[in-house]
Formats: C-alpha cells, structure tokens, sequence
C-alpha cells in the first residue's frame, strides 16, 4: 500500500477548520453526554466552520455566523472537541466525500462510512498500535523531548504524544511542515514545534 503524503497534506488543510468529508466530529465524553449511535460523536452541517479564537480557544459557527449548539444546547467548543484521531484517520486515509492518504484504515469500529456513520477510528491507541502492527509507520523518536527529531519529519507525518501518567499514547497530531500542524481541539500547540513524545 502507498501512502500519498500530499494527498494526506491537501486534505488535512483543506479540512482544518470544518467537518472532515465524512460529516462526523468527535467529542470528549468526559465532557459532554452528547451522543451518536452511542459514541460520542456529532454531525456538522457542511457549511460548519471550526473559528479560531486565540490559543487554545476555537469554537464552531454556522453558516451564518450563529454558534454551533450540541444537542443539549452547549456551543460546541474546543472544551467538547476530541477529534484528532478521526481527523487523522481521514487524513490519511480514504474518507467518503473527500481523498485523503489513501491507508487503509479500520472502519469496524463505527460499521460502513456509506452507511451515514462517522470514517476510521477515534482512540488514539487504537490507531497507532493499527499502524505499528501494519508496518505503516517508521519511528523517528521515542517518548522524546529532543526538539531535534522535528527535523526528521516531513509533511504528512504523525506525531503521537505518549502520557506517562496513563502509559499510552492520548493524542495525535499530523504535522504540515514548517514546525505546524492543524488543530483540532484542546491543547494542541499550532504555531510551535513542541512534541514531546514519540514521532511517527
């Protein structure tokens, strides 16, 4: 299988600040009781965009301008928003409605995408121990702070940050080059190149 990093690198731009194809963004269930088919999970109108408020602050509009609100009438914010995994799934894979990296990503978790259900996988782990069986994915560092490693990454590379405290991997970022990745929820430094955990 061949991935296609600027297919990977498109689509990840192209779909920062809005819904991925699919429709679907995932939610912190520690957060939010909002649910779809029991995962916490919302659909987005097509014309929803992600706003960016400052650091570590984003919110999500309407077309109109008027805020996004879950179902239980709570302006969905970056507090609610869980979606990298997901995000990265179509990223780099095949998403309906859009083309990403082309990786063959596990959609059993959620049932047929064509079927109105939300693309690829939605827990971290989950998704780099797919990688890592599959052979997909290179190491360049382990559980590292080593600011140096960013030079070894290339647009289209994952970045999975590992936390010591839940010893597992809790985050993922897709890097875009230039020491900047896309953000999709709280947390995730955009304009700055500091991962401190294992590289992809």
């Amino acid at each position: 299988m061949t991935y296609d990093r600027s297919a990977a690198v498109a689509y990840a731009r192209k779909f920062a600040n809005s819904a991925c194809s699919d429709g679907f963004m995932m939610l912190d269930e520690g957060k939010t009781s909002v649910k779809f088919r029991d995962m916490p999970t919302v659909k987005l109108p097509a014309d929803a965009n992600i706003v960016k408020d400052g650091d570590d602050r984003d919110h999500v509009e309407n077309a109109d301008g008027t805020a996004f609100l879950l179902s239980d009438g709570t302006a969905l914010t970056n507090r609610e928003m869980d979606d990298c995994t997901h995000f990265i799934s179509c990223c780099i894979g095949q998403p309906p409605g859009g083309t990403g990296g082309g990786v063959k990503v596990p959609t059993n978790m959620w049932g047929d995408p064509k079927a109105n259900n939300p693309y690829g996988v939605s827990r971290v782990q989950t998704l780099v121990d797919f990688l890592e069986n599959n052979k997909l994915v290179k190491v360049a560092a382990e559980k590292t702070r080593d600011q140096s490693k960013i030079a070894e990454l290339d647009a289209g590379d994952l970045i999975a940050y590992f936390n010591p405290v839940k010893a597992g991997f809790t985050h993922l970022a897709f890097y875009l080059g230039g020491n900047k990745e896309p953000r999709r929820g709280p947390g995730v430094q955009v304009d700055n190149a500091s991962f401190p955990v294992s590289s992809f």
